[in-house]
């Protein structure tokens, strides 16, 4: 276990937005480093059994400086192996495997990006979701847009219009209105995401949306991009596409 851990924490001192990696063995052995609430710890099994899911998993908090632990073990008592879906697929394939989904901590989204190592494990890296989108949407606030994203499986990366669920299907996105309870009830639209398609218009709890879509790539991971432009239904919403987003801007009233 510990042979692993100074080159885990030279990459990630050094590689950028980096918020965990870990090296998961076919052996049963597992060792990770991550960051929880601004503090750096680290997450391990040394156990010889042949599945990781079934070992005690224990954290230590990790000196920032030069990566070793101290303080005490503690076993956390939740398994983070059952829904990290991504292992399994990641050793199921020899030219990597990209994911969207949550730390160990289940405290921040990562961007992973994952490895097979021969046939003795794979190292995964799990970059944070935040920077890498503010890069992506910070350009649409300065004219006027709002930006969204989500993952084609259906995962959301930048979260959209309240009390609205979208499906993605195709290269199209589909909203519908939510009740309190989180239950569909209205269907409002469609948006094609494809090369060159039009924004699409329509209202939602008297907002008037218009909407352009687009598919992107994130750290590998096929995704959906849409922008909207809103205003209130007594007034005209006008957009520009250009230069990759939309200009929008409130014009003379009905």
């Amino acid at each position: 276990m510990l042979q692993v851990a100074p080159f885990l924490f030279a990459a990630f001192e050094t590689v950028p937005y980096l918020a965990q990696i870990s090296y998961i063995g076919v052996e049963g052995l597992f060792f990770s480093y991550y960051t929880h609430n601004h503090q750096l710890l680290a997450m391990y099994s040394n156990s010889s059994s042949i599945s990781v899911a079934s070992n005690k998993i224990f954290i230590q908090p990790v000196n920032p400086e030069t990566g070793e632990l101290h303080g005490e073990p503690t076993i956390m008592l939740s398994n983070p192996f059952i829904n990290a879906t991504w292992i399994g697929e990641a050793l199921n394939v020899s030219t990597g495997f990209y994911s969207f989904g949550p730390n160990w901590a289940n405290s921040e989204s990562l961007f992973l990006t994952s490895a097979r190592i021969m046939r003795r494990g794979l190292i995964s890296l799990g970059f944070s979701a935040t920077p890498i989108t503010h890069s992506v949407t910070r350009i649409d606030q300065q004219h006027g847009t709002t930006s969204y994203l989500a993952t084609k499986d259906g995962k959301v990366v930048v979260p959209g219009i309240q009390l609205t669920h979208f499906l993605i299907s195709n290269d199209t996105v589909s909203f519908q209105s939510l009740n309190a309870n989180g239950d569909p009830t209205v269907n409002r639209g469609t948006v094609s995401c494809k090369d060159e398609a039009a924004a699409s218009s329509f209202n939602i709890r008297d907002i008037a949306y218009a909407i352009h879509c687009y598919t992107i790539d994130i750290m590998g991971i096929e995704s959906v991009r849409f922008y909207t432009c809103t205003c209130l239904l007594n007034h005209i919403c006008k957009k520009l596409i250009s230069n990759g987003g939309i200009q929008c801007r409130l014009c003379n009233l009905f």
